[in-house]
């Protein structure tokens, strides 16, 4: 018999059976397919291909038949309902569909009359052979086209022929790893909790009580999330580590002394009375995968150059990785890999402070020098600083293998909150002192935790949790001792960038950080405070902290405190920009300044959002990582015994990224450096003035009575029912034509009144007004005496409905300084400039966009009413003081 007549014997019996009362339009078919299956491999000379039904396949959530040849594993073969079309799956069948198509190497999925092959997540091929009428009881026999039969012969010949090749990229490797880590993801997801079984719900609840503490949002999802993760990664550390294959028959072959919550973590998935049967063909659709990747793709290559020495290419996997597991989240986790000529130069510094100015001639070999990194990710500054290690003891004679032995047991702690990147840095800093000829024999000093979360020593208990949660319990408990009882000399790192919600639910512990930040801030400074909510301004007051002797964190363990004079060490950190010049950051910069001995600042710049990067350098001030913010390395200095001020050191760096690299591979030397003027809590960046006249001049700060503020903002601007226009009248107008009547009504404002209730509460509201939950002001309040001329933009007056319910960010303070009429005032933007006036004199209040000469951005206003300094003083010629103009007059033109 030949394919045609197989796949119309098929049809025949089909028929008849969906025919009968009764009958289930998938499972009903499977005898009659499983012969067309049968009948096909042998016809087509593969007598040693089995095809094996899946017992409550359906109910499951697997494939319908698992297919091997000579007892190997060769793929899978899923068999939908004639009337389902493939091409318009919907709901379960559409995520079930994802869930194969990732997970599992090589499959056909098929309707009967519809045929598709998968490989690797790809479509190779598909084929049309028949139509849904084939399977109706009334319709006449299947007459099949010669060429389609081919087709379907030879789709199921590429099947049946699917050869497993070893990958021969990183990137060919991470993204099947990806495809198949997004299946187990989807299969955990499918059958939620309730399906999940009881090893991984306590999994689950240990990992919310002991890890994701801090405004995390910790649901099923990003359960899924962070424990796919871990089986992922922990399963290509077990595949590397030993260098042979590895199975789901096998017992978990990680060394559970180095990596016990690893190990722990995936004997879940690898023992069939704890692993869900859902995710049964994607697991081995994942040992396929991982068996694939030879373990030498992943060594360390020999270095061309010094600059070359961190061992990777492992680390290059994550990012890649998440590309195509999943791109939001890599973006909203900030999973940004940091370059190691970053990583270099800070480790660099520190060894150069360490001798220069805090007297430890031993330098990073000092005994008494215990480093944390406190947002290890993959555990890339560890690496470059065991490295940095190894090449001072080898210049001194000294064995590298045991001084990094000795750094790595016994100096070293780091924190990671993300599964993914602390599974690949154990693996990391294994394959490290494998190098070194120093392999790991005890647990690592990685912990997963939250850096943030107050630490618990001594009430933690283990009864309530399994063996997995509690290797997890453990890991807490040793994180908590560092944070109270080491003392801690160095730390450094790369903490993340993440803005957090108002309305996060964070620790105490935490909150009481954010309690000293805000303490610290001067009360006209505070409304900015709301830029400063991110988790690397946190991390710079948890570190300072840390630096605190043992006696003060264990005292203060629930309500940290911090006093930096008690502070002994270096914090070394790659940081936002705006830490070393941020108006919202003033409080932190005053906290370091009350108790550092040196700050050191390396300023990256790379700013391609504001206007103090790229956008004015054409180029020439690029970011050293593929982020919008500006960066800067920053080493911070604390030493009891010292008294006096800080000394603020700083350094530019311009230029392309690759020239930056060049120089941060160069050793740290302090003669690169200058010595910064004026007071640290203002801002760690120099003036760099190009005449003496200049530097001696006062600051426009100076010059003024009133604190800086920025304009007002309606946030209505473009409406229809604008607040704000060239014209009075185009606003709001009131005309009486004779006594007695009623006033006649016009202008923007007028129409808005005159809708309906619900059209006027729609014209009027603002994302700002609906966040502060205000509703829309009575139309029978507007009055003419609420006009008032404002500056728009530069040489741009117009007049504003002056009225709070109006103006979203009406800015109380400023409308204070305005409040008895005109006032001379110096508007500025003191950060770039395009083309347009850089600085504007004007007499009335402006509005946000009067800081920007193309009005895109705003910035500070520099002051209000002049204050008369001594006429020698004055930064004018031939005038006097009382003789200056202050119309709407631009003071400068750049451009």
């Amino acid at each position: 018999m030949d394919v045609r007549s197989m796949i119309e014997t098929y049809f025949s019996s089909a028929r008849q059976i969906l025919a009968t009362p009764g009958a289930k339009p998938e499972s009903s078919l499977y005898p009659g397919f499983h012969a067309l299956l049968e009948q096909t491999a042998l016809f087509l000379g593969e007598p040693t291909v089995s095809f094996v039904s899946q017992a409550d396949a359906e109910s499951i959530g697997i494939p319908d038949w698992r297919v091997s040849k000579a007892g190997e594993l060769l793929g899978w073969i899923e068999l939908k309902s004639p009337h389902k079309r493939l091409d318009a799956l919907s709901g379960h069948d559409l995520e079930q569909k994802g869930r194969f198509v990732d997970g599992l190497s090589n499959l056909i999925l098929t309707n009967g009359w519809q045929w598709q092959h998968y490989q690797d997540g790809r479509l190779v091929t598909s084929v049309t052979a028949g139509s849904p009428e084939s399977f109706e009881a009334t319709a006449l026999p299947t007459a099949l086209d010669e060429s389609d039969t081919q087709r379907f012969q030879d789709l199921f010949a590429g099947f049946l022929a699917s050869t497993l090749v070893d990958y021969t990229s990183v990137g060919a490797a991470v993204s099947a790893l990806a495809v198949r880590a997004r299946a187990i993801r989807n299969g955990l997801t499918e059958i939620g909790e309730a399906g999940a079984g009881p090893n991984l719900l306590e999994l689950r609840d240990s990992f919310r009580s002991l890890v994701f503490r801090n405004g995390q949002t910790f649901d099923w999802p990003r359960f899924v999330d962070s424990y796919v993760q871990i089986a992922v990664f922990g399963a290509l550390l077990w595949r590397l580590e030993s260098k042979k294959p590895i199975s789901l028959l096998l017992q978990v072959g990680l060394k559970q002394g180095v990596h016990p919550l690893l190990y722990q973590c995936l004997k879940i998935l690898w023992s069939a009375d704890s692993r869900p049967e859902i995710l049964e063909p994607v697991l081995e659709g994942l040992v396929q995968t991982i068996n694939l990747i030879p373990p030498s793709l992943f060594e360390p290559p020999a270095a061309e150059r010094e600059y070359q020495r961190v061992p990777d290419p492992i680390v290059h996997a994550y990012e890649p990785f998440f590309a195509v597991y999943d791109s939001k989240g890599r973006e909203a986790a900030g999973v940004y890999y940091t370059p190691i000529e970053v990583v270099q130069q800070i480790v660099s510094g520190v060894e150069s402070i360490l001798i220069g100015t805090l007297g430890r001639n031993d330098g990073l070999l000092d005994p008494g020098a215990k480093f944390v990194d406190p947002a290890t990710g993959t555990g890339t500054f560890l690496l470059g600083l065991a490295e940095a290690v190894g090449d001072i003891a080898r210049s001194q004679g000294l064995p590298p293998d045991a001084v990094i032995h000795d750094l790595v047991t016994k100096r070293v702690a780091a924190f990671e909150i993300l599964p993914g990147p602390y599974t690949i840095a154990h693996q990391r800093m294994e394959t490290l002192l494998e190098s070194y000829g120093a392999p790991a024999d005890e647990k690592l000093p990685i912990y997963l935790t939250d850096t943030l979360a107050a630490p618990e020593t001594g009430m933690l208990f283990d009864s309530d949790f399994g063996v997995a949660a509690s290797e997890l319990l453990k890991e807490r408990s040793r994180a908590d001792d560092v944070k109270t009882s080491d003392e801690v000399l160095i730390v450094l790192g790369n903490p993340p960038y993440e803005r957090l919600p108002k309305a996060a639910a964070l620790e105490p512990f935490a909150v009481k950080l954010w309690e000293t930040l805000v303490a610290a801030t001067p009360l006209d400074h505070r409304q900015d405070l709301k830029s400063a909510r991110d988790l690397f301004v946190a991390f710079w007051l948890w570190s300072m902290w840390l630096l605190q002797p043992p006696a003060i964190r264990t005292s203060g363990a629930q309500s940290p405190t911090i006093d930096a004079k008690t502070a002994d060490g270096i914090i070394a950190f790659v940081t936002n920009r705006t830490w070393i010049q941020g108006r919202s950051l003033r409080g932190l910069r005053s906290i370091a300044a009350a108790g550092a001995r040196e700050m050191w600042i390396l300023d990256l710049g790379g700013d391609t959002r504001g206007a103090d990067g790229a956008n004015d350098f054409g180029g020439g001030d690029a970011n050293v990582f593929d982020i919008q913010t500006g960066v800067a390395i920053v080493w911070l200095v604390f030493d009891r015994e010292y008294q006096g001020q800080p000394v603020v050191r700083y350094r530019r760096l311009f230029g392309n990224r690759a020239a930056k690299y060049r120089a941060l591979r160069r050793t740290f030397d302090p003669a690169d450096f200058d010595v910064v003027d004026g007071r640290p809590e203002d801002r760690l960046t120099p003036v760099m003035w190009d005449s003496v006249q200049l530097s001696e001049a006062p600051l426009l700060s100076q010059l003024w009575a009133d604190e800086a503020e920025t304009g007002f903002q309606t946030a209505r601007d473009k409406s229809a029912y604008s607040p704000i226009g060239v014209d009075a009248a185009d606003v709001y107008a009131e005309t009486v034509s004779s006594p007695g009547k009623a006033a006649l009504r016009t202008g923007r404002l007028a129409e808005w009144a005159a809708l309906n209730k619900d059209v006027r509460a729609a014209g009027w509201s603002t994302a700002q007004s609906r966040r502060a939950n205000r509703h829309a002001p009575d139309p029978s309040q507007l009055r003419v005496s609420r006009l008032r001329e404002v500056q728009y933009r530069p040489l741009d007056r117009r007049w504003l409905y002056d009225d709070p319910s109006w103006v979203d960010w009406y800015r109380e303070d400023l409308h204070g300084i305005y409040r008895d009429g005109p006032v001379a005032t110096l508007v500025t933007n003191p950060r770039g400039h395009g083309a347009g006036p850089a600085a504007v004199h004007t007499s009335v209040m402006p509005e946000q966009h009067s800081f920007n000469n193309r009005g895109e951005r705003a910035s500070g206003l520099c002051g209000t009413r002049p204050t008369p300094p001594p006429r020698s003083r004055i930064p004018t010629r031939d005038q006097s003081w009382g003789t200056v103009g202050w119309g709407s007059v631009a003071a400068f033109w750049t451009g």
